[in-house]
């Protein structure tokens, strides 16, 4: 049958996320198309569900650095994390491309979880900004290994660099 029209200016309401197939769809399809030259391969949509499964426990009420997001492993925590009521405190994203922050920035909306987020354009290579250093509990990095960028962005360049964003524990 035909549909009911809105009236103008009123978009229609998307169903909420309720389960692993709505994260799926909604990570897909947010995440922007991958461009080779920055090596951006989507990891395969049931390993990050798995992956965002075994995190959100890990990262409940806690503050978290996702490092290059272009996977929105970001969104697939906290959706995951929003279905269960584990949520992180703060969740900080940073990427140099400015598609992924935008792409991630809707979802977050989507889910309602905005305020928990927060976005900065920025190259692994470039210093760290310092009001990051030392004010979080965890960070997370998938890093770029393909031949493409010929290793230049290593899991080991991230763990270096990004470690000091972590919170250390005062000795007793």
């Amino acid at each position: 049958g035909a549909r009911p029209a809105r009236p103008p200016g009123r978009r229609a309401r998307r169903p909420p996320v309720t389960d692993h197939q709505d994260i799926g769809k909604l990570t897909a399809g947010l995440r922007p198309t991958p461009t080779r030259l920055f090596d951006q391969i989507p990891m395969r949509t049931r390993d990050l569900l798995a992956q965002a499964r075994r995190m959100q426990e890990c990262f409940a009420d806690k503050s978290v650095v996702f490092i290059g997001d272009y996977d929105c492993t970001s969104l697939a925590v906290a959706a995951e994390a929003n279905m269960r009521g584990t949520l992180p405190k703060k969740v900080l994203v940073v990427d140099f491309d400015e598609r992924v922050l935008n792409s991630i920035e809707r979802g977050f909306r989507r889910l309602g979880l905005s305020e928990l987020l927060e976005l900065h354009c920025y190259n692994v290579f470039n210093p760290i900004p310092r009001q990051y250093m030392g004010e979080f509990d965890h960070f997370y990095a998938n890093p770029p290994y393909g031949q493409l960028i010929r290793g230049t962005a290593c899991g080991s360049l991230f763990t270096e660099v990004w470690s000091s964003v972590e919170r250390r524990e005062q000795a007793l």
